[in-house]
This record gives structure tokens, sequence and C-alpha cells, in this order.
């Protein structure tokens, strides 16, 4: 996720300046969504309310309005004063074709994950299928 967090850092930076948004360490904010279901990263706008003397929503909002359309990423959408990225499936497919070796041109790949089992330990199980 640390890729996908730079991309949208990088464009994220001119929108904060065109906002006029002083914000020291506003990259901190920026994280991993906790629900799956909402998108890979998400910001929290709450910290830059009282600056720009808006509501959360409003300020998600129109960041979401005015984020770029980027190859990397599939949606940004803004729920309840967070704006949520999605990353794209062809974007995700080459950060993981360029982190193997070989690369995976033209193979398939199957990543299963499940729920961890609060009677059991923790395990990961993902096997790719050529």
């Amino acid at each position: 996720m640390e890729r996908l967090k730079q991309v949208i850092i990088e464009h994220l930076r001119s929108l904060f300046e065109d906002m006029n948004l002083e914000v020291e360490h506003w990259t901190q904010h920026l994280q991993q969504s906790r629900e799956i279901s909402q998108g890979d990263v998400s910001l929290p706008c709450f910290p830059f309310a009282k600056q720009l003397k808006k509501s959360p929503i409003e300020i998600a909002e129109s960041i979401a309005d005015t984020f770029p359309s980027l190859p990397e990423i599939r949606e940004c959408i803004a729920v309840n004063g967070y704006v949520n990225f999605r990353a794209s499936n062809e974007w995700m497919y080459q950060q993981l074709d360029e982190c193997t070796n070989p690369p995976l041109h033209h193979k398939h790949i199957l990543i299963e994950h499940t729920s961890a089992n609060p009677n059991g330990p923790f395990h990961v199980d993902g096997r790719a299928h050529v």
C-alpha cells in the first residue's frame, strides 16, 4: 500500500496547495482503510475542517470531485468525511508483477483471504496457479 499512498500523496499535495490548506504532517492521516469495502486507502478530513471552515463532509467531497483521473486509481469517493481511494486492478497486477522474479506475464494468480480462526493459529494461504 505504500506505493499507492505515494501516488495519492503526490496528487493530494497540489490539491491542498490549491485549497490553501496548511497542515503539517497531513500525510500521516492517509492510511489503509479499516473497512476493505470502503477502499484501499482513506483520508479522514476532520483535521482540516477548522482551518478551511468547512465540514469534513464538504472537504471530502471537494477532494473527491477534484482528484485527477489516474491509471493507478480505480475509484476516489467521499463517504462521511473520508476520501476513499481504490487501486485499479491493472495497477495492482503491475505492482505484483514487478515484485516477482521471473515476471508473472500471462499467468493466473489466486490470492485467498479468510477470517482468522479464533480457536487456532493465524495463517495465510495463497497459491499461484500457472
